[in-house]
């Protein structure tokens, strides 16, 4: 059921601005930034639970990030779990997943054939299958784990917040919208101005200090309107500056590069009875059970395209089969907003075979966009421009990753089972340049190239030294007092892979240096 809540009201629904190297393909070049409007933001959408490796966070750390390493970020990565895979709590030891946190993990216990073809094409091509990518491989494919308590995503709300609900020193206020940050005389930061369900205007003040976990697209927004950012987007809206800080500068997004196959028969074996069947057992009997049985095959497959012997991906592979015997299985594509002529050749594919989508997705973008505010209208969505592609070695390295997949497609299995690469209709492309060539490829992927959901950086982490940086390692907002940010824009440098564990950590670790400053 992902991305059912997508483009409804639960969604900020924010739109990037159209690009000069990436997403040709998007409908007016306009592609698609959804964020959670819940209780536990996009911890309500997704659910695919990936750390990363320890070079992420060793990064961090020699970047200035001191306590931010591999080993000082693992003990929250475990604080957070109640992991119910036995087979991964127990690998090596022991040593990387815990059992007592309130976010349940847990694999998605559906028996699909086509997740098992695609498993033995895996084998047969040589890849290894990982028990955990979370703890010290990061090299295979792998049954990648999830935030799930039973069937149902275990969001960062149902985890962190449901079982305390009742503490007096909890107070949620929801349907408000934060406005501004309030700050004193001395440049102190003292409350915030929200407006309550559209009609009251209220401040709420802290006693100690403000804590911003707005995400990485609305937290440098709040900040900009608040005073705090480059002086040549505040001057012109004629807000005043409190901190010239580089906020909303370096986004980071998982670029995805999708390829698409022709599976030589139907390959899904669930139809709308069984989903209807599943619903009502779901709904009335058991919460363990599935409502779609396969929409994909739960398996991650990680790669280095440019050197076999890297112990750390650059690559993860994303797999999703389409089928016309269910519900919309098109519906995700359509989300990230992709052309009505491409989704109608899709459609058309599908009345004859299943298709799978194979998702490329760039783990180590070197590419940087920015999030910028437009006017003092606090109800105005700031512009993204998502800077996709606009470092030519993120295009090469879809080079590769195109080749690869190419060459995993070839084997004999592969081969045997009627999977064939589909060629798209992309006139640009078709016209001036000869297919299968590297040209191609580079115009197929700025054609197709779309964000893949996992905004990061734009509030970065670093010391006072980093002309870059906005917060420091202990959260704090550099140039004013009493503001911390705990969220995904405080990332310095995206992790190897899906950022919701990251986050989670992120707000374990942020909550302990919040209690160590009040010891």
């Amino acid at each position: 059921m992902y991305g059912e809540m997508m483009k409804t009201k639960y969604d900020w629904n924010f739109r990037g601005e159209r690009s000069a190297t990436a997403s040709f393909a998007v409908v007016n070049g306009t592609t698609y930034w959804p964020a959670g409007k819940v209780l536990g933001g996009s911890s309500a959408y997704a659910s695919a639970y990936i750390r990363g490796n320890r070079r992420d966070f060793d990064g961090w750390e020699q970047e200035g990030n001191s306590g931010w390493g591999w080993n000082d970020v693992l003990p929250y990565f475990i604080k957070s779990e109640n992991n119910k895979v036995r087979e991964v709590r127990e690998a090596y030891g022991g040593r990387y997943h815990g059992s007592d946190g309130p976010v349940t993990i847990d694999h998605y216990h559906v028996d699909s054939p086509f997740e098992r073809l695609l498993v033995r094409i895996f084998e047969e091509a040589g890849e290894r299958r990982l028990i955990d990518v979370n703890a010290e491989e990061h090299i295979g494919f792998v049954n990648y784990q999830n935030t799930l308590n039973g069937a149902t995503r275990c969001s960062s709300a149902k985890a962190f917040l449901s079982s305390v609900k009742e503490r007096k020193n909890l107070h949620v206020i929801k349907n408000a919208f934060v406005r501004s940050i309030i700050f004193d005389d001395n440049n102190m930061v003292t409350g915030v101005e929200m407006i309550l369900q559209d009609k009251f205007l209220i401040k709420a003040f802290a006693k100690r200090e403000v804590i911003l976990s707005a995400g990485a697209i609305n937290t440098p927004k709040l900040l900009m309107r608040s005073g705090i950012g480059p002086r040549k987007v505040l001057e012109p809206l004629e807000i005043p500056i409190r901190a010239e800080l580089n906020v909303g500068q370096n986004l980071q997004e998982h670029a995805m590069v999708p390829m698409f196959f022709d599976l030589g028969a139907r390959r899904s074996n669930v139809t709308e009875l069984d989903v209807l069947r599943n619903l009502y057992v779901y709904t009335v009997h058991n919460r363990d059970q599935p409502v779609i049985e396969t929409d994909g095959a739960f398996v991650f497959d990680f790669v280095n395209v440019k050197n076999e012997s890297n112990e750390f991906p650059d690559m993860q592979y994303i797999y999703y089969l389409l089928t016309n015997q269910t519900t919309d299985s098109l519906k995700l594509l359509k989300t990230m907003n992709y052309n009505e002529k491409f989704i109608e050749s899709l459609e058309k594919r599908l009345e004859q075979n299943d298709l799978l989508a194979v998702f490329n997705v760039a783990l180590n973008p070197k590419s940087r966009g920015q999030i910028q505010i437009v006017s003092n209208n606090a109800r105005e969505d700031p512009k993204i421009f998502g800077g996709l592609l606009t470092n030519p070695n993120d295009i090469r390295d879809f080079e590769l990753s195109i080749r690869n997949r190419q060459q995993l497609f070839r084997t004999p299995l592969a081969v045997s089972s009627g999977i064939e690469l589909i060629k798209l209709d992309l006139p640009r492309c078709d016209q001036q340049l000869e297919y299968d060539s590297d040209e191609y490829w580079t115009c197929y992927c700025r054609h197709m190239s779309v964000p893949i959901w996992h905004p990061v950086g734009t509030t970065k982490m670093g010391p006072a030294s980093d002309a870059e940086a906005v917060v420091s390692s202990e959260l704090k907002v550099h140039g004013v007092e009493g503001l911390r940010v705990v969220d995904n824009s405080i990332i310095p440098k995206m992790p190897s892979g899906n950022t919701l564990a990251v986050a989670m950590m992120i707000g374990e670790k942020g909550a302990d240096l919040i209690k160590l400053s009040y010891e």
